[in-house]
């Protein structure tokens, strides 16, 4: 299973998940951290949304407002007897109905990201609202949708930040200072070290200038990031 966190129900904080990227299902916590069963008093749950390699990731579409969504480097199409691949995709819950529903319906996207990609969600411009992006293990780079198209537009137009960390570290983003501004930052499991980019450079500039934290963790774990 794989982790997910977010403000399941407003009350401001942020409660825990889980998500089987085999069967698509979801597990959310009603914010007792307790594993109940699923119903409308106890543990949100969300059947058959995603397919085997996904990656969950939940966006807020407002303060008031989130979906869920999940993440396929890449992904492979039989069409007349070929495969078709296609890198990037992303499928959002729009409807909120537990369904991939159609396009015109739900949201979805391509091509925004390529195979070796990790996923990372956040409000980039601090409008309230956030947007996708992803980190680049190979480059230790981090490309975030600016405008919210949907795609990437370059430097000039989104944003490029890095290097900050190892091809081996994985991605978080979060306000590390209570500044309102959403920033990126590396968790790096073999030492249970979180390397933040407290000064909002998009680099990682030593622990004088940004913050280093831990140990906390340990080989193995994934990262979550939120306001307990």
């Amino acid at each position: 299973m794989l982790p997910v966190v977010a403000d399941w129900d407003g009350t401001g904080h942020t409660s825990i998940g889980v998500f089987e990227p085999n069967t698509g299902n979801w597990h959310l916590d009603n914010g007792n951290g307790k594993w109940d069963a699923c119903s409308s008093t106890g543990d949100t749950c969300v059947t058959t949304y995603g397919a085997p390699g996904s990656f969950p990731v939940v966006k807020a579409l407002s303060s008031e407002k989130l979906v869920l969504g999940t993440f396929q480097p890449r992904v492979t199409t039989r069409v007349r007897g070929r495969d078709v691949i296609t890198l990037g995709v992303w499928n959002f819950d729009l409807d909120g109905d537990g369904n991939v529903d159609k396009c015109n319906i739900d949201q979805c996207i391509e091509n925004f990201g390529k195979t070796g990609d990790l996923a990372i969600i956040g409000d980039w411009n601090g409008t309230g609202k956030e947007e996708i992006g992803v980190f680049r293990p190979q480059t230790v780079q981090f490309y975030l949708d600016l405008n919210g198209n949907g795609k990437w537009d370059g430097p000039t137009v989104d944003r490029l930040q890095g290097p900050i960390g190892l091809p081996t570290d994985l991605p978080i983003a979060g306000d590390w200072d209570g500044t309102g501004k959403v920033r990126i930052g590396v968790y790096r499991p073999s030492a249970g070290e979180w390397y933040l980019d407290l000064n909002g450079n998009g680099k990682w500039d030593g622990p004088l200038a940004d913050r280093l934290m831990g140990p906390f963790g340990q080989a193995g774990d994934l990262p979550v990031v939120g306001k307990w």
